[in-house]
C-alpha cells in the first residue's frame, strides 16, 4: 500500500505538467498582413509602415497596403512575399526624397516576390537610383541574389530607372507603366534595366554562376519618354570598359507584346536595346513590339543568337539597327517611317538572317547594309517608297551583284546596284508601260483588246 501511495501521489504531482502543458505548435503557414498609414481605410491594419510590417512578414505571406502614401527604401528580404496595393489605381504610392536617399523604392533580396499595383516615384538624382531593384542591395552586390519577382500592374515613374534587375534570372516584368525616367550624369533613364555587369570581370563572373539576367519575361509593359531607353538588357550600356567578345549570356529571355514609344532623348539607346548580350543555346526572343518615335527603335549592338519577329518600328530615327551582331534572324518586322536614317540598318554585322521584313516610307534607305557587314542573308523583303534606295549594301565581294552578302528575291524598286531587287527591271517597265501601250494601239497589236487582256464587251 505504501508503494501505491506513493505512486498516486507521484502521479498528481506531475498531472499539471503533463495536461496544462504548451498546446501543439500552431502551424506557420502563409498569413494577410494589413498595412495602412493613418489607420482611416483599414483600422485593424497590422502595421502603420512598410518597414513596419516588413519586420512583421514571414516567408510566403501576403501584405495588402492600403492607400496612403509610404516612404520608400523597403528592403523585401523573405522569400516569396507579395504586396498588393489595395484600392484604384495610384491609391497607394511609394516616394521618395530625389538625391537624398534612399536610393530604391522596393529593394528585392529574396527569391519570389510579387510587387503589384504601387505608384512608385522620386527615386532620382544618384546614379543606379530605381523605383524597384531586384537581385542585392547594390548593383555590384553578389552577397543578397534574388530571382523570381513578379513585377505587376504598377506605375513607376519620375526615378533614375523604374527597374532594375541586377544580375538577376526568370523575373516578370507585367503591365506596368513605366516613364520619365531621368539620366544622371549619363546613367539611368531607362525604364527596364537587365543588367550583367559594367566590364569583363563582372560579365564573367555572373555567367560563371549562371546568374547573367536568364529566363526573364518583359511583356505587355508601356514604356515612354524615358531620357536615354525604354527595355535594357545586357552589359556595358556605355561600352566603354568591355572587350567586344565579353557577353553577358541571357538566354530564353522574352520581351513581348510592349509599347515603347519616344525614349532617348538624352541619349543614343533604343526603344529596346540589347548589348553585349549572347542569347546563347536558347535564344533571346523579341517580339510583337511597337517601337514609335524613339532614338533608334530596336537596337543590337553585340548580340548574338537573337530572334527579332513581328516587331512594328515606327517613326523612329533609325527603324532597327544591328551593330557588331552575329546569328542573329530578323523576321516580319515593319520598319516604316523612319524620320532620319533607315528602316533596318546593319554595320560590322555577319552571318545574320533578315527575311520577310517589311520597310517603307524611311527617310534614307529601306535596308542599308555597311560596307563591313559581310555574309548575311536577305531574302524575300518587301521594300517600298524609301527616300534614296529601297536597297542599299555598300559592301564588296562575290555574292549577291558584287556584294559580300546574299540577296535573294527581294521586291523593291530602288537598289544601290542592279540586282539587289528582283523586281526592279519589272518596276522600270511598268514606269513605261503608258508608253508601250499606246506605240502597240497605233500599230494594231492590241485592237479590240483592253489593257488587261480581257476581251472587250
Amino acid at each position: 500500500m505504501k508503494c501505491l501511495l506513493t505512486f498516486w501521489t507521484l502521479l498528481c504531482f506531475l498531472a499539471p505538467a503533463v495536461f496544462e502543458s504548451d498546446p501543439l505548435p500552431v502551424s506557420r503557414g502563409p498569413r494577410l498582413l494589413v498595412v495602412d498609414d493613418d489607420l482611416t481605410d483599414c483600422p485593424q491594419a497590422d502595421a502603420v509602415n512598410l518597414h513596419e510590417v516588413m519586420k512583421l512578414a514571414r516567408a510566403g505571406d501576403t501584405i495588402h497596403v492600403c492607400p496612403g502614401t509610404y516612404a520608400g527604401g523597403v528592403v523585401v528580404d523573405k522569400p516569396r512575399l507579395t504586396l498588393i496595393a489595395q484600392g484604384a489605381r495610384g491609391a497607394v504610392k511609394i516616394v521618395g526624397a530625389g538625391a537624398s536617399r534612399p536610393k530604391f523604392g522596393f529593394t528585392i533580396v529574396a527569391d519570389g516576390v510579387q510587387i503589384e499595383g504601387f505608384e512608385i516615384s522620386g527615386f532620382a538624382g544618384q546614379r543606379d537610383a530605381s523605383g524597384i531593384f531586384v537581385g542585392g542591395l547594390f548593383p555590384g552586390d553578389t552577397a543578397h541574389r534574388a530571382n523570381g519577382a513578379v513585377i505587376k500592374r504598377n506605375n513607376v515613374h519620375d526615378n533614375g530607372n523604374s527597374i532594375y534587375l541586377w544580375q538577376s534570372n526568370r523575373n516578370q516584368v507585367l503591365e506596368n507603366e513605366l516613364h520619365h525616367n531621368r539620366n544622371h550624369n549619363g546613367h539611368g533613364g531607362i525604364g527596364v534595366l537587365s543588367f550583367g555587369g559594367s566590364d569583363a570581370a563582372q560579365i564573367a563572373a555572373a555567367n560563371a554562376a549562371g546568374q547573367s539576367g536568364t529566363e526573364n519575361v518583359i511583356s505587355e509593359n508601356t514604356v515612354h519618354d524615358n531620357d536615354r531607353g525604354g527595355i535594357f538588357l545586357g552589359a556595358c550600356e556605355d561600352g566603354q570598359t568591355c572587350p567586344s567578345d565579353t557577353r553577358a549570356v541571357i538566354s530564353g529571355t522574352e520581351v513581348t507584346d510592349n509599347y515603347v514609344y519616344e525614349n532617348g532623348a538624352a541619349g543614343p539607346l533604343a526603344g529596346i536595346g540589347l548589348s553585349s548580350a549572347s542569347g546563347g543555346a536558347a535564344g533571346v526572343h523579341i517580339a510583337d513590339n511597337h517601337t514609335e518615335r524613339n532614338h533608334i527603335g530596336i537596337l543590337l549592338h553585340r548580340v548574338d543568337h537573337a530572334r527579332v519577329e513581328r516587331n512594328l518600328a515606327s517613326e523612329n530615327r533609325t527603324g532597327i539597327s544591328l551593330v557588331a551582331s552575329h546569328a542573329n534572324h530578323l523576321t516580319e518586322n515593319d520598319a516604316e517611317d523612319s524620320t532620319a536614317f533607315d528602316g533596318i540598318r546593319l554595320r560590322s554585322s555577319s552571318d545574320n538572317q533578315v527575311v520577310e521584313n517589311q520597310a517603307d516610307g524611311n527617310a534614307r534607305d529601306g535596308i542599308r547594309v555597311g560596307e563591313d557587314s559581310i555574309g548575311n542573308t536577305f531574302e524575300s523583303n518587301v521594300l517600298t517608297d524609301n527616300k534614296e534606295h529601297d536597297l542599299h549594301d555598300q559592301s564588296v565581294g562575290v555574292r549577291t551583284a558584287g556584294r559580300a552578302n546574299t540577296w535573294t528575291e527581294n521586291q523593291c524598286g530602288k537598289g544601290s546596284v542592279p540586282g539587289l531587287c528582283d523586281d526592279e527591271n519589272e518596276d522600270q517597265s511598268s514606269a513605261n508601260l503608258p508608253f508601250i501601250l499606246a506605240v502597240s494601239f497605233l500599230l494594231g497589236g492590241l485592237a479590240g483588246r483592253a489593257p488587261s487582256g480581257r476581251a472587250r464587251r
